[in-house]
């Protein structure tokens, strides 16, 4: 029946594949049209472009000529014309006419004529020049104009070859797509009829889940214990293992809807239902449908069927793990973890998960019995891709100072430690009953076995390796915080001193003396240390050359007395540096100036009001 099952998945798939693929070739022709008409565009409208720039910037260059011929016979004439006032202004004086005979009388009059004419056209030039200038500024605005629009012109070309390099970029997320449905249907066909080592744990899973223990199932009858997810159906009890069972949603019986997907905050540990994996984090931990209610992962959301609403039965489906990943659920209940004292002082309730080759622990959201609700905080993580991992019961010895009834149910989980090499630590567990704690080994061990048997790929980002241990460094005592500068320097701030420590030759330089560190990092772009240290807690700046050993004096930001903690990011090339005080944040922009920093903004932070009964 399963086989049918998954050959039906397969040939839907495939349909999905063939109508994928005709959609991406529909695109690409699409693509190639819109490129070649975008072209045919582009080279037509700087053609006429061109062309009309060119035809107005002559116009412009034989006003400008005539202009200046235009000035130049102005000149020319007004010189001419005070020549001649000049000329008749002697003659005036020098040959004053006699007022007796009326000659004379005539002469002047006409002398006076002539002059005053002179003048009228002296003031006609020169308002003709006056305009002639307006002329040349309007023209001079038409030209700035004109070579504005040419610069928006080239801009709205840029962004449209932008657009058509975002459009190449889709094209190829589909092909990706493709490849990835065709990868996806082989490893479908593959994973029909070879049951293997895989299908033989999922068979164990399934048969586990089916041995519960009374008390186990009393209590998931009576209690809501298990991790929230927008399923109705009922939680997995202590100790229980659940079946790996894969959703498929039929495209022939949906309603035709899609889902409404939001970011959202759970308020308590949720599992994702496609992958049934937790969705680890405090805020916006994944995704949830408005109408349906159907959460998952945020990576998790493009990979659902588009189908809304889902039926509940088919939603509670989705728990157990990936037999090909071990991504997924494998089990969970509630448990007890002994007090930070030790058994000594007695247990407490915690939830257990094992998820993706992790155990983790939440403590509930009250110490009452009653209240069954988990905190969103993780108390406690164990990884089981740890090469010390290892599971077993304990013995008297192990828990000398617990119940003799209790010994039966308590199990140990062991893994490594970093403080020396091949040092383990301890995790004592006390599950309900003797049975529960048989069924919690066996499935930690199975996983760990499965583990092993995948040869999964290392993700881990750093690895961590012990340098120097407290008689090779001796100058450092009671480390409070350290920073990584490159591959070959690490900062490391102590009750009294800010060291920078050199991997390759083993030396140590002090930045600072006589000051206790309370955090530290640094800033390769900006060339800076950010220390908060000192006995009034201030934010200081160490510029990169102390590292070298160089005595350059250190920049102490103002208004930063009795931080708690800072916090520095990029945005746009600006380096930002964000510090918290008892009541409010203050930002600093860092830069290149004396001081290297200069305060931006501080915001105040409004004490909560508590209401008196």
């Amino acid at each position: 029946m399963e086989k049918k099952v998954w050959i039906k998945d397969n040939e839907e798939l495939r349909i999905e594949i063939d109508q994928l693929a005709t959609s991406l070739e529909r695109s690409l022709d699409t693509n190639k049209q819109l490129e070649t008409n975008l072209q045919e565009a582009l080279s037509s409208q700087e053609r006429d472009s061109v062309t009309h720039w060119e035809s107005q910037i002559a116009e412009i260059i034989e006003w400008v000529h005539g202009e200046k011929e235009a000035r130049s016979y102005l000149h020319a004439l007004s010189k001419k014309m005070a020549e001649e006032l000049e000329s008749v202004k002697q003659t005036g004086v020098t040959r004053r006419p006699s007022i007796g005979t009326w000659q004379n009388r005539r002469l002047y009059k006409q002398n006076k004529q002539q002059l005053l004419e002179a003048q009228a056209e002296l003031q006609n030039q020169v308002t003709a020049k006056q305009d002639l200038q307006e002329e040349m500024d309007r023209l001079q605005a038409l030209l700035q104009s004109s070579e504005r629009k040419l610069r928006d012109s080239e801009a709205l070309n840029k962004d449209v070859l932008e657009e058509l390099h975002k459009a190449q970029n889709e094209k190829e997320a589909l092909q990706k797509d493709a490849e990835m449905f065709r990868e996806r249907s082989k490893l479908k066909d593959d994973s029909v009829g070879s049951p293997g080592s895989a299908m033989s744990f999922r068979t164990f899973l399934t048969s586990s889940g089916q041995e519960v223990s009374g008390a186990a199932a009393k209590t998931v009858a009576t209690s809501e214990e298990s991790l929230s997810t927008t399923s109705e159906s009922p939680p997995p009890t202590s100790g229980q293992v659940v079946a790996s069972k894969k959703l498929v949603l039929s495209p022939k019986k949906t309603m035709g809807k899609s889902h409404h997907f939001q970011v959202k905050t759970f308020a308590k540990p949720s599992k994702c239902n496609h992958c049934s994996s937790i969705m680890v984090g405090l805020v916006r931990q994944g995704m949830c449908c408005d109408v349906c209610h159907f959460s998952c992962h945020i990576h998790c959301a493009d990979k659902v069927p588009s189908i809304c609403p889902v039926s509940p039965d088919k939603m509670g489906r989705m728990s157990g793990i990936d037999p090909k990943k071990g991504v997924g659920t494998a089990c969970e209940g509630w448990v007890k973890i002994p007090k930070p004292g030790g058994v000594k002082k007695g247990w407490v309730r915690q939830y257990a998960v094992v998820c993706d080759f992790k155990l983790f622990l939440y403590d509930p959201a009250s110490q009452q019995e009653k209240e069954k609700c988990m905190n969103i905080n993780i108390a406690r993580i164990v990884d089981m891709r740890d090469d010390l991992f290892g599971v077993s019961s304990v013995e008297r010895s192990d828990v000398i100072h617990a119940n003799q009834k209790q010994i039966p149910s308590i199990f140990k989980v062991v893994t490594g430690t970093f403080q020396s090499a091949g040092a383990q630590t301890q995790l004592l567990v006390l599950t309900e009953s003797g049975a529960d704690q048989r069924k919690w080994i066996s499935v930690l061990k199975e996983l760990r076995k499965l583990y092993c048997q995948l040869e999964l790929p290392d993700t881990s980002v750093f690895a961590a390796k012990e340098v120097y241990d407290a008689a090779q460094l001796e100058q450092v005592r009671l480390t409070n915080c350290a920073a990584i500068v490159d591959n070959d320097r690490v900062l490391i701030g102590t009750e009294e001193r800010l060291f920078a420590v050199e991997l390759s030759d083993d030396t140590v330089i002090e930045i600072e003396k006589d000051k206790k560190v309370y955090q530290v990092d640094c800033l390769p772009d900006e060339q800076l240390v950010i220390a908060l240290s000192g006995r009034q807690k201030h934010i200081r700046l160490y510029p990169f050359s102390t590292l070298e050993g160089h005595q350059q004096e250190s920049f102490k930001v103002s208004d930063t007395r009795n931080c708690h903690m800072f916090a520095w990011g990029s945005i746009n090339q600006i380096t930002y540096l964000c510090v918290a005080l008892k009541r409010k944040i203050i930002v600093f922009e860092l830069n290149n100036t004396k001081h290297r920093y200069k305060k931006l903004k501080e915001a105040s932070l409004v004490p909560p009001t508590y209401k008196s009964d």
